[in-house]
């Protein structure tokens, strides 16, 4: 697995991976802004837009004719957050060209499309087609609305209001209602032109068909935007931890209660051991969480750990009664305190460790595993391939997966408790 990366012009990078095992090819348009909450709806809308129509292709359904022409590639778009950065993204997968019947230049046709989807949006008059924005406008909204049905995730976001209260990142990319109600095919157009006049861009591709040469249409497209200047941006953005802990409880009607926990670290702390420290405090099936907290006290019904790097800020999630929260949090606070003091078995560091090489000798089993792992190495600045990582995690011993654990200090207990 080799990454070629190759400058195309000011802030336009290309990152391409020539894999001929894959009968396919996939390609992901990357921009990135700093987040800056009152912008990213308007922004995200317009991504939305993008990978509905173009001027080309002027509806969803002229665009999907398109796509199923190409032996049904796929067409895609987000939007998501990392510290102070937003990451918009178009992603196109195709299969490769060696599987055409007529020896059509699939890859360069998905490029192409890319280029026309990004650059020659469906426009007219300063705004974005009244009838395709409207139901991409509905769809933001339902989603919204709809959050609520999946309680882990409404629980996590409104966790991070608190968690990050003050910061770009107790907002969500995709807005509020209001904010998303209030957005028009005017204003939602005119903040498409302010994106890609300020957005730097990084263009990852891997499969059997790579060739820089056919990203021209992309290249010159964005190296001709009228007055383009890329805005500095910025992955880390530590959360400041606060003087004391602050303490939530919302009431609802709901049958299971969810506790989130987070934890921060003031200071920097080694990567390689932060993922073994993750993986083996409340990652994995045999992790303190699990074993302790779960299984030996039967304190929740589910209780992981996951970890934001650019906040530098933990999470602790389980669903629990709300009748329990005090014992759970004095349990999940004497297992970090236990991985503090190294009092966890040989065995569990082991298993911890061959869980996570495993997962990285797996990496170039596909496009996508590829894709992220080298977009992984670039915001957290990690300077390692695969194997690299692997030999720095079989390194990772007892002394250094304390020293991660006594640096999490308590910054925020937020319960979503059953309204009885």
């Amino acid at each position: 697995m080799k990454e070629i990366v190759q400058h195309l012009g000011d802030a336009i990078d290309l990152v391409t991976v020539h894999e001929t095992k894959f009968t396919k090819d996939q390609i992901q348009v990357m921009l990135f802004v700093p987040y800056e909450p009152e912008k990213s709806p308007a922004y995200a809308l317009a991504f939305a837009m993008l990978a509905q129509s173009c001027r080309k292709y002027p509806n969803n359904t002229a665009i999907s004719a398109y796509l199923d022409d190409l032996y049904g590639t796929m067409l895609g778009a987000g939007s998501n957050a990392f510290g102070n950065t937003q990451r918009l993204m178009l992603s196109i997968d195709c299969i490769a060209d060696k599987y055409a019947f007529d020896g059509e230049a699939l890859f360069r046709e998905a490029v192409q499309l890319a280029a026309d989807c990004l650059l020659d949006p469906n426009v007219k008059d300063g705004a974005f087609d009244p009838g395709e924005f409207a139901i991409q406008k509905r769809e933001a909204i339902d989603a919204i609305r709809n959050e609520i049905l999946n309680l882990r995730l409404y629980a996590r976001r409104q966790f991070h209001r608190v968690v990050f209260e003050g910061e770009a990142a107790a907002h969500d990319t995709a807005g509020t209602l209001e904010q998303v109600e209030a957005l028009t095919p005017q204003s939602v157009y005119a903040a498409y032109q302010e994106l890609m006049r300020r957005a730097s861009v990084r263009i990852y591709c891997v499969g059997p068909d790579v060739d820089a040469a056919a990203f021209a249409p992309l290249r010159d497209g964005l190296l001709a935007i009228p007055g383009r200047a890329p805005a500095p941006f910025t992955f880390l953005a530590p959360s400041p931890l606060k003087p004391a802990p602050r303490y939530v409880r919302v009431p609802m009607s709901i049958q299971q209660s969810k506790f989130l926990m987070g934890f921060k670290h003031e200071a920097p702390v080694d990567q390689v051991a932060l993922r073994v420290f993750h993986q083996l405090f409340g990652l994995a099936p045999t992790s303190l969480l699990f074993a302790n907290v779960r299984e030996k006290m039967s304190l929740c019904y589910y209780c992981v750990s996951f970890h934001y790097p650019e906040k530098q800020t933990m999470v602790v999630e389980s669903g629990i009664d709300a009748a329990n929260a005090e014992r759970v949090q004095e349990a999940v606070l004497a297992q970090l305190r236990a991985a503090a003091e190294g009092q966890f078995s040989d065995a569990l560091l082991a298993d911890s460790k061959r869980s996570l090489i495993n997962g990285l000798r797996s990496t170039d089993d596909s496009c996508a595993s590829i894709l992220g792992f080298a977009f992984n190495n670039y915001r957290l600045k990690r300077e390692m391939d695969a194997d690299a990582l692997i030999e720095r995690t079989r390194a990772v011993g007892r002394e250094d997966i304390m020293a991660v654990a006594s640096t999490f200090r308590l910054d925020t207990v937020y319960l979503l408790e059953d309204q009885k």
